[in-house]
């Protein structure tokens, strides 16, 4: 398993399990620079608009520019500090758990030899169904907007 990827499952999960909206920001952001450090080797080297465009996209926009905006206009709002993706009991933990543990025996269907392409469908299938989690628990509109964010 590639460590980068193991990352990107912990930046999934980080908001879920801290409930802290900056902290919700954060695991946004470290989302798209791993989702950059996973791309940059597949898009060889660098002399096409396309790797160029990617990377800006990936590390620039979603790493750097979108959390910082949002966090600008949380902190110029005064949201509270406290926001939980999903209630803070056992429950919903062992779910969240349980759905990761699921998309990784759903991987080992879906791709047969076992390595990165695996690992890859098994934290594309987890974050989906952690997407749907947040959004049918969710009271607000506020966590849908790391859903939105983190999905698009």
């Amino acid at each position: 398993m590639s460590p980068l990827l193991i990352a990107l499952l912990g930046a999934l999960l980080l908001p879920v399990f801290v409930g802290s909206w900056r902290m919700s920001l954060f695991g946004l952001a470290l989302q798209g620079v791993i989702l950059a450090a996973v791309a940059y080797p597949g898009l060889g080297p660098l002399r096409s608009a396309h790797a160029w465009l990617s990377l800006a996209d990936l590390g620039l926009v979603r790493g750097v520019l979108v959390p910082l905006a949002l966090y600008t206009v949380l902190r110029a709002q005064g949201a509270p500090a406290r926001n939980d993706t999903i209630a803070p009991n056992l429950l919903s933990w062992t779910l969240t758990l349980g759905m990761v543990l699921a998309a990784f025996n759903l991987s080992n269907i879906l791709v047969s030899d076992p390595g990165q392409e695996q690992t890859l469908v098994a934290i594309a299938v987890a974050g989906v169904l952690l997407g749907f989690l947040v959004l049918a628990s969710a009271a607000g509109p506020f966590s849908h907007l790391f859903v939105a964010t983190r999905n698009g």
